[in-house]
């Protein structure tokens, strides 16, 4: 696949940072004692001091220092001085270092495939993608459900439904599991026009299949159902998992910054509460055949501290705004939208999870195994 060349500057960006969290958390990961690097600041000196030892021994005591411990307890940072020192978890970092692996991966990816979940494990390899010719690909028989997951933006490709996939699969044995993957880079109206594609072709007529999807995945979903007869005909229950129906809004010094990033990555622009797309997406809401169910998280969890930052640079209060750590809880649940009015059936449930956890967590699953009878 070819390299999107506007975004080779960003990725290279990325790929260091990476590659540096990488080698710091890989160098201890068999240790059985704690890995740490140490510096400090002296000021008669003002020279920076490394160190791989917590008890070197030093002239003159440090006006500052920073802590980072890698090993058996998991990774932390502590910044301190001669009076205070302050501890926290880089977990979260770690974690979404991880992350870049796969941003790398969906800024190569051009198109949007479809993978089937089979004997507890997704296929090895697509079973289809677009601009393959195929007839339909998804088992719908009166003896099966099936169940289309379709993920959102930086939350993990297909392989992140991998725990919803099993639970559900061992509660309803009848359930014919599929997930798309998708990459980075293109208008939401693009990923949409792509999942049209994948329903229109892989559902026979006169067939129903269900949808559950996550954040960015819920929008294109809407979009497809709602602006595709062929598409809404074949779908009977969509269940959203945090999607911002009304899109997000961060503040209007954050809205901003992430606006001008439209040019790399045009979803997020799309995501902002102000956007042409959400205003289009809930300008004429019509009456469908199709049951609709939101779901919103109302924990950040270890998401909290990203916020606690963002809020310094901010006149917002941003903890009040963000209800899961990314989406807020009224645009989750699409407050203000009146589908109950317009939808075959509309409900709507909150749960005490964050924007990543309400994915495989188990009240919540047990919630759509309910509405999926």
């Amino acid at each position: 696949m070819q390299l999107k060349y506007g975004k080779v500057k960003t990725l290279i960006r990325l790929m260091i940072l990476l590659l540096f969290s990488i080698s710091l958390v890989a160098s201890a990961a068999d240790k059985h004692s704690n890995f740490v690097i140490f510096l400090e600041w002296q000021a008669p000196q003002q020279t920076l001091v490394e160190s791989r030892r917590l008890n070197s021994n030093y002239n003159l005591p440090p006006d500052a220092w920073i802590q980072f411990d890698f090993g058996t307890r998991g990774p932390s940072i502590t910044v301190g001085n001669n009076y205070y020192a302050l501890q926290t978890s880089l977990a979260p970092v770690v974690y979404y270092s991880s992350r870049f692996i796969e941003l790398v991966h969906d800024f190569t990816q051009d198109n949007m495939v479809v993978y089937h979940f089979i004997d507890g494990n997704w296929t090895e390899k697509p079973i289809y993608q677009i601009g393959q010719e195929s007839g339909t690909f998804m088992s719908v028989d009166t003896d099966k459900e099936v169940l289309l997951m379709i993920h959102g933006l930086f939350t993990g490709d297909y392989l992140a439904w991998t725990d919803a996939a099993k639970y559900l699969s061992r509660f309803r044995p009848d359930l014919e599991i599929y997930a798309v993957d998708y990459g980075t880079g293109y208008p939401l109206q693009q990923y949409a026009a792509w999942l049209e594609t994948i329903i229109c072709q892989g559902v026979p007529e006169n067939s129903k299949i269900n949808i559950l999807a996550h954040s960015q995945g819920g929008l294109l979903s809407r979009v497809a159902i709602e602006g595709n007869p062929a598409v809404s005909s074949r779908v009977k229950r969509l269940i959203t998992l945090a999607t911002p129906h009304l899109g997000v809004d961060y503040g209007e010094s954050i809205n901003s910054a992430a606006i001008k990033v439209d040019q790399f990555i045009p979803e997020i622009g799309d995501l902002i509460v102000s956007s042409a797309f959400i205003a289009e997406l809930n300008s004429l809401i019509e009456s469908l055949d199709v049951e609709y169910y939101f779901v919103a998280g109302t924990s950040k969890g270890h998401l909290s501290i990203y916020w606690d930052i963002l809020e310094l640079f901010s006149n917002e209060e941003l903890k009040s705004i963000v209800s899961d750590a990314v989406v807020e809880k009224d645009s989750a649940l699409g407050i203000g939208l009146s589908m109950d009015e317009y939808r075959l059936k509309f409900e709507t449930a909150e749960f005490p999870v964050n924007h990543n956890t309400i994915m495989s967590d188990s009240v919540v699953l047990d919630q759509i195994l309910q509405w999926l009878k």
